[in-house]
C-alpha cells in the first residue's frame, strides 16, 4: 500500500503556537499590545485556523479540481466574510467594556502615585466613545490585513495539498518500481532454476554412461543443491558461506565426468567479513559458463575461480579458464540465458553499486565481478 502523507501535529501546535504569539515577540519594546489588539489577534487567529483546515480537510481535497474551482472560490469568500463579520461583531461587543477597564486601571494607577485625578462620569464615557470611534476608523485597513491573511492561508492550504499529492505520487511511483523489480526478479530466478537443472541433468545422464555408481552420487548431491535452490534462495539475500558452500557442491558434482586433463581450481577467502550477505544464485551463472566453453575432451584445459572478500562491505568474484567454444548446434544448455540474466538481475539488486566485465582474451574466457553488499537507506 501506498504510504499516505502524514503531518504531524506537534508540527501544527508549534506552527500556531509561533502565530499566536508572534505580535508579543516581535512587537516587544517598539509597541504596546493592549487587551483590545490581544483580542483581536485571538480572534483573528481563531479565524485563519477555521478557514486553514476547513480547506485542508474538506475545500481543496474536493473542490480543487477544474469542475470544482467555483464551488472552492465560493466556499472561500464566504468562509472569510464569515470570519471578518465574526472579527468585527466581537471587537464591537467588547472593546467599549475593554476600553472602561483600561480607563480605570489608568485611574488606580495614577491614585498610586498621588494623583488625585477624578472624571465626571459623563466626561469619562465621551472619552471611552472617542477611543471606541478611533479604532472604528480603523476598520478598513484592518479589513484588509484580515481578508489579506485569509487569502495567505488559503494559500499554505493548496500549497501544502499539491506538496502531499507530489509525495504520494513519488511513493506509489516508487513502489509500483519495487513491485515491477521484485516481478522481474523472480521470472529472472524462474529462468535460472530450470537453468541450472537442465545442465546438471544433462552431466548425470552423460555420468550414468561411465559409473552407476558415481552417478547415484550425484544425485544425492543434486537433491541437496536442488533445495538450496528451490527453497533457500527465495530470501532476498543470504550469508555468502551458503553461496559459496553451494558453489563448491555443484563444483564436486561436475568434476565426477571430467578427466585428468582438466585442472579445477576453486579458492574463497571471505576473513574480511564472514558474515556478509549476498543475493542468492549470483555465482553459478560464472561456473557453469565454465564448465559449458572451458572444457575440452580432446586438450587440456583449466577453471581457476575465486570468491574473496576485499573488504567489509565488498565481494569480488573472479573467473579464468581456457575457452573451448560450443556451436550451437552442440550446445544444449540453454545457450544465452545465464550471462544475460546475470546482467539484468545485477542491475536490479545492485544498481550502481556493481562492476561486471567479461571477454576473451588470448584464448582466455576472464570475468570479474565486484559487488557493494552494504545496504543503501
Amino acid at each position: 500500500m501506498t504510504k499516505k502523507f502524514k503531518y504531524t501535529p506537534i508540527l501544527h501546535l508549534i506552527f500556531w503556537s509561533m502565530y499566536m504569539f508572534s505580535p508579543i515577540i516581535f512587537l516587544r519594546g517598539k509597541m504596546e499590545m493592549d487587551e483590545i489588539m490581544l483580542l483581536r489577534h485571538i480572534t483573528s487567529t481563531i479565524g485563519l485556523i477555521f478557514i486553514f483546515y476547513l480547506n485542508h480537510f474538506f475545500v481543496v481535497k474536493k473542490y480543487l479540481t477544474k469542475s470544482g474551482m467555483k464551488y472552492f472560490g465560493i466556499i472561500n469568500v464566504c468562509a472569510i466574510i464569515l470570519c471578518s463579520c465574526m472579527n468585527l461583531f466581537i471587537r464591537d461587543t467588547t472593546q467599549y467594556t475593554l476600553e472602561a477597564n483600561k480607563m480605570e486601571r489608568v485611574l488606580e494607577e495614577q491614585g498610586a502615585m498621588g494623583y488625585n485625578i477624578k472624571l465626571d462620569p459623563k466626561k469619562k464615557e465621551a472619552i471611552i466613545l472617542k477611543k471606541c470611534e478611533k479604532r472604528k476608523d480603523m476598520t478598513p485597513r484592518y479589513l484588509f490585513f484580515n481578508v489579506f491573511t485569509c487569502v495567505c492561508i488559503i494559500g499554505v492550504s493548496v500549497a501544502l495539498h499539491s506538496v502531499e499529492n507530489l509525495y504520494i505520487s513519488e511513493e506509489k511511483r516508487k513502489e509500483e518500481q519495487r513491485a515491477r523489480t521484485e516481478a522481474e526478479l523472480k521470472n529472472l530466478k524462474s529462468q535460472l532454476n530450470p537453468h541450472f537443472l537442465f545442465n546438471t541433468l544433462n552431466n548425470i545422464y552423460a555420468l550414468i554412461a561411465i559409473s552407476q555408481e558415481k552417478s547415484q552420487e550425484a544425485v544425492m548431491d543434486l537433491s541437496k543443491m536442488l533445495r538450496y535452490v528451490l527453497y533457500e534462495s527465495e530470501a532476498k539475500e543470504l550469508p555468502i558461506n551458503k553461496e559459496i558452500n553451494f558453489i563448491e557442491n555443484y563444483v564436486k558434482l561436475m568434476k565426477l565426468r571430467l578427466s585428468n586433463k582438466v585442472e579445477v581450481k576453486i579458492h574463497t577467502d571471505v576473513t574480511q567479513n564472514p558474515n556478509i550477505n549476498i543475493a542468492p544464485l549470483l555465482f553459478i551463472t560464472f561456473i557453469e559458463n565454465a564448465f559449458k566453453h572451458g572444457v575440452s575432451t580432446q586438450g587440456k584445459s583449466f577453471i581457476n575461480f575465486s570468491i574473496v572478500t576485499t573488504s567489509p562491505t565488498t565481494i569480488e568474484c573472479r573467473l579464468e579458464n581456457s575457452y573451448f567454444p560450443k556451436s550451437e548446434e552442440h550446445d544444449k544448455s540453454g545457450s544465452g540465458i545465464g550471462m544475460e540474466n546475470l546482467k539484468r538481475r545485477l542491475e536490479l539488486i545492485y544498481p550502481d553499486r556493481h562492476n561486471f566485465s567479461y571477454g576473451v582474451e588470448e584464448n582466455v574466457y576472464k570475468s570479474l565481478l565486484t559487488i557493494n553488499c552494504q545496504s543503501h537507506v
